[in-house]
């Protein structure tokens, strides 16, 4: 093998080479028949279903990775997490996921290495099978995950755009901790190298939404959800396309403890940090009567933040005071967090919350 371990490339050592040298080091999953390196992977599926959800994305290239805070392993996690997200929001339980990988020939085998292992990490860790996948050479590299889910027993596809006016508005999961992470690590002059740690990471290990998505199917009855991996706000235009309205209760969302801290930190407005993405949290449309238990896991978190109006505008209430509500657009081929510094600063720095001078519908 050409070069050492560390500075060999994908053109210097070559698909087939890289394929036997990578493959017997990966987990074969007890569901996999014949296990790893066949032109499509067979899955035994344990239980009955009739009902299948399939999932396809590019997973963005981790603000962690370009900046140099983590390594590749970031990437592979974020593609099961991007993929998984969607299957979990559209009800379905997560059971399998496959990964194609295209990078230029100049690129490290370390690095593809690290790709496939952090998947493999991140499908062990919430008992999804590891499928395998493609590695091919291209101008740009390039990460997209596939995934499959399966419904249970009666469990039905959870749409967008069931909502009805008076259900409940329910978030999973903390916000604001990916914005104010990617801000913090850039701006803060006084963290220490533990705080950095503990943003890094959290950007590093992008987690979707498992304890609070398998919570809310498990005792609730949801009339509508949707991951929000484009943001919070792309989300509530989703969920309101049916010709419903959204007023939300700012003292109610759960931001995270990051975000308190750079609000306070950097002067920016608290309520932005809504609307950043990065936190894989889940979207839900409860019936007004309809509630979880209290028995929700230690790591999971669940919070009533608004409620579906029928009047078709998005508001937002603090105390006694209401606002007109407006919201960036994550959008590909116009501004995507992926893009860096520029869109998150747009998004923590805008006027997204106009105070009425009457009160909200």
């Amino acid at each position: 093998m050409a070069g050492s371990h560390e500075a060999t490339t994908m053109n210097m050592l070559g698909e087939k080479a890289f394929l036997r040298r990578l493959i017997p080091r990966l987990h074969a999953d007890r569901r996999l028949i014949d296990g790893h390196g066949h032109d499509a992977t067979a899955i035994q599926i344990e239980s009955l279903v009739d009902r299948v959800a399939f999932k396809i994305d590019r997973a963005a290239h981790p603000v962690a990775v370009s900046q140099g805070w983590s390594g590749y392993a970031a990437w592979g996690r974020m593609a099961v997490t991007a993929n998984c997200s969607d299957l979990l929001a559209a009800g379905s339980s997560p059971l399998a996921f496959m990964v194609a990988i295209t990078v230029p020939g100049s690129w490290l085998v370390q690095d593809v290495e690290d790709i496939v292992h952090g998947c493999q990490e991140e499908c062990e860790r919430n008992n999804v099978s590891f499928a395998g996948g493609d590695t091919k050479e291209g101008p740009t590299p390039q990460v997209v995950g596939s995934a499959f889910g399966v419904y249970d027993d009666d469990r039905s596809p959870l749409p967008r755009t069931k909502a009805e006016a008076g259900d409940k508005l329910v978030v999973a999961g903390p916000v604001g901790g990916f914005l104010a992470a990617a801000l913090l690590l850039e701006k803060s002059s006084n963290a220490s190298e533990v705080e950095k740690r503990q943003w890094i990471d959290y950007l590093a290990f992008p987690r979707a939404r498992w304890v609070e998505a398998n919570h809310i199917i498990a005792h609730c009855s949801p009339r509508a959800g949707m991951d929000t991996s484009d943001g919070i706000f792309d989300a509530l235009v989703e969920l309101t396309k049916n010709g419903l309205g959204l007023r939300i209760d700012l003292e109610s969302v759960p931001f995270h403890p990051f975000a308190f801290r750079c609000a306070d930190e950097l002067r920016l407005p608290l309520e932005n940090f809504l609307f950043g993405g990065g936190d894989w949290n889940i979207l839900y449309a409860l019936a007004s009567e309809d509630m979880w238990p209290s028995s929700l896991p230690e790591t999971g978190a669940l919070s009533v933040i608004g409620a579906f109006t029928s009047a078709q505008e998005l508001t937002a209430q603090r105390g006694s005071e209401y606002y007109d509500v407006a919201g960036p657009r994550h959008e590909h081929f116009r501004a995507r967090l992926e893009d860096g510094s520029s869109f998150i600063n747009t998004i923590a720095r805008g006027n997204w919350f106009n105070r009425r001078t009457s009160r909200a519908t």
